[in-house]
């Protein structure tokens, strides 16, 4: 087990791991079904969903179990993966036909005010439902489970870099 700080990147075992488990979710609807319904991470701690990522996390790296169950609960509300893009520019970049952020300056500013890990599965499913639960897995991964001040710093630099209508 390494004992470094878990980096859920595509290219590094983590986030292979991650990902391999969330395109497996895919084909198991009702296990997904059952993560989506969970609105805590002590009630994943009794699913199968839950039990298979901790296991292939756990070979390798060091994990706090609450933290992994937030991940498991928080992406089977993905349904797309978007590789490659930050989660922050996902949320401020407008689409083509719109002028407008997908997630609004204020929610975006009540969603960085999130104090902890344990409050963030609520907020962040209806996030990605205004994303139309299309996000990058291992970025999801990465925010749910190292919610800190410097995950909302790179959020809200990703999100204004890329927001229209920033007042001059």
């Amino acid at each position: 087990m390494t004992g470094t700080k878990l980096d859920f990147s595509r290219d590094k075992p983590a986030g292979k791991e991650v990902l391999a488990w969330w395109r497996d979710l895919q084909e198991r609807p009702g296990d997904r079904a059952e993560l989506r319904r969970c609105r805590e991470p002590s009630q994943a701690v009794f699913l199968q969903a839950y039990h298979r990522l901790l296991r292939a996390m756990e070979k390798e790296h060091m994990i706090h179990p609450d933290r992994l169950a937030s991940v498991a609960i928080i992406l089977s509300h993905v349904r797309q993966d978007v590789p490659g893009k930050a989660l922050g520019e996902l949320m401020g970049k407008p689409s083509q036909d719109k002028s407008s952020a997908p997630i609004s300056d204020l929610r975006f500013k009540r969603f960085l005010r999130i104090p902890d890990g344990d409050s963030l599965i609520e907020p962040m499913q209806r996030l990605l439902a205004q994303l139309g639960d299309s996000a990058p897995v291992d970025r999801v991964a990465e925010v749910a489970y190292w919610w800190n001040e410097s995950t909302k710093k790179r959020l809200a630099f990703d999100y204004y870099r890329v927001a229209p209508n920033l007042k001059k």
